[in-house]
């Protein structure tokens, strides 16, 4: 079964959750890795893929707050 949050995975929706949970915490990949019960490699990549979308975001809501700024300083 797809998994809802992550495109072709075959993790289970709690480990999603669980590894989601360690990268805003800062845990280590390593470490969420070993608590999860996946491999390093998956974690890994997961947090980057996390990584990529936060950025993306924000790069994407930042001409908007620069609008704003500017109306405030008018």
């Amino acid at each position: 079964m797809a998994n809802a949050y992550i495109h072709n995975s075959i993790l289970s929706d709690e480990q999603v959750q669980a590894i989601m949970r360690g990268y805003a915490h800062f845990v280590s990949p390593k470490d969420i890795a070993a608590q999860v019960g996946v491999s390093r490699q998956t974690t890994h990549s997961l947090y980057l893929k996390f990584s990529q979308r936060l950025h993306a975001a924000y790069r994407w809501e930042q001409p908007a707050q620069d609008e704003v700024r500017r109306d405030i300083l008018q």
